[in-house]
């Protein structure tokens, strides 16, 4: 009997320790490519010097490619827009590194903190000189909460992060600020309909400049609906 209570106080600690082992939370590692359309809008500060011939405002539907895996993300859009009679391009690119930390919950239902690297360029031309042309980098930090929740195949996500980033434009030595705030809700259906499963997602981003030339202070603000596969 003795030697039955040994085997059982053993195999118990055993299985508690591989207990404890599982984390309580990990962060997903989820591939997909997706694509959408997003209104953009572009429009001056109130500190924008720009005269009113080289002032650059338009609102336009911008398509998007990106690809995702996990906590990574690469976002490509690109329109074009009429300005003073002429058709000029509007590009934005951006990239985010992020990772989390569990706030509460655990595995299947959990509220974190994601702490984020992100660059991004965006770029709109004026009727301008080539000078005249918002074309701006902006490379910083960001943190936010995000919520997530999973329920057999299906994962849903929503959060918001705010950035604060270095700004550098492109063709001359102005530097400034940017602030970018980020919205997403998501949700994930894993192995449905097509190769490992599918996203559909919704997305908010406002976005503004303080720089040293004044005549590039601007903001942008674009919303829309993505779809993505995983692979």
């Amino acid at each position: 009997m003795g030697r039955a209570l040994c085997l059982s106080l053993l195999l118990a600690g055993h299985a508690a320790a591989q207990y404890y082992d599982k984390p309580l939370y990990e962060s997903s590692s989820t591939r997909f490519v997706y694509a959408g359309i997003t209104s953009f809008d572009f429009a001056p500060r109130s500190p924008n010097t720009a005269s009113d011939s080289l002032t650059i405002r338009f609102t336009r539907l911008m398509p998007i490619i990106g690809f995702r895996q996990g906590l990574v993300d690469l976002i490509f859009g690109y329109t074009r827009f009429d300005q003073h009679g002429s058709t000029q391009p509007a590009v934005f690119l951006g990239t985010t590194v992020a990772t989390e930390f569990l706030v509460a919950g655990r595995m299947g239902n959990a509220l974190t903190l994601p702490l984020s690297l992100a660059a991004d360029f965006t770029r709109a031309d004026a009727t301008g000189a080539e000078r005249d042309n918002f074309n701006i980098g902006s490379i910083g930090v960001g943190a936010g909460l995000r919520y997530r929740t999973r329920v057999d195949v299906l994962e849903f996500s929503i959060g918001a992060v705010q950035f604060a980033q270095f700004s550098f434009e492109g063709f001359s030595t102005s530097t400034g600020s940017s602030f970018a705030t980020v919205a997403e809700a998501a949700l994930h259906w894993n192995g449905a309909l097509v190769a490992d499963g599918f996203v559909l997602g919704y997305r908010f981003r406002l976005q503004t400049w303080s720089m040293r030339n004044a005549a590039t202070d601007y903001r942008s603000l674009s919303h829309g609906l993505f779809i993505g596969v995983m692979f």
